[in-house]
């Protein structure tokens, strides 16, 4: 599909997909809460940056579980991946460890990538349309649960902006609570952490692959 098809075609969407997403919010189960308070206080307590991550990160999981099998995300369905994901330092070694991949340590002094200079690029991560380190992947890719009822607005054209905004679920009062847990942590983007991994390599011990964002298939 060409750019101005796809731009014609989600300009369409638009009106509909929100009114979608707000009766797919307003339809969806609360999350756990109580496990969710559970695992943030956990992580507040210990001192170990790869142990409050984990944490964090499976408290993310929780928090966005009610909306995930509302999403339209499918297997092979990798449009998310090809956007900027920041992720803090202890989210990348995270990942390392994971993966087995080399990380770099990236200038935090220099000015943050520009997420349009990315828009198109995969991930380094992704492996024939899948995420090779789903188990581990970034809080950025676990909160991002798209509400309309198939992947067009999700998709993106090289070297052009998005066109009309996704319906994501509004997880900004959990990552309000993630944040205050990680003012210590400089962030960066994934690609930033991981400039020698070619996007396609095939990790071995990082877990089961999957989509690449909320869902699993």
């Amino acid at each position: 599909m060409d750019h101005d098809t796809l731009v014609q075609g989600q300009l369409a969407r638009a009106e509909e997909a929100v009114a979608l997403a707000r009766q797919k919010t307003e339809a969806m189960a609360m999350p756990d809460t109580q496990r969710i308070q559970a695992l943030l206080k956990s992580a507040a307590r210990t001192n170990r940056p790869g142990k409050r991550i984990r944490l964090l990160l499976e408290a993310a999981d929780a928090y966005v579980a009610p909306a995930v099998p509302l999403a339209p995300c499918r297997q092979g369905c990798a449009h998310c991946c090809h956007q900027s994901v920041q992720l803090t330092l202890a989210e990348a070694r995270n990942l390392a460890e994971a993966s087995g991949s080399p990380m770099s340590i990236p200038d935090f002094q220099e000015p943050p990538l520009d997420p349009a200079a990315v828009a198109g690029t995969p991930c380094p991560f992704l492996v024939d349309n899948r995420c090779s380190v789903y188990l581990a992947r970034p809080m950025a890719c676990r909160l991002l649960v798209a509400l309309d009822r198939d992947e067009l607005l999700c998709r993106i054209t090289p070297g052009h902006p998005s066109t009309v905004p996704v319906p994501y679920l509004d997880t900004r009062q959990f990552q309000l609570a993630a944040a205050a847990q990680l003012l210590d942590q400089p962030v960066a983007d994934i690609r930033q952490f991981f400039p020698s991994r070619a996007p396609g390599t095939l990790d071995h011990d990082a877990g089961r692959h999957s989509s690449g964002c909320a869902r699993e298939p």
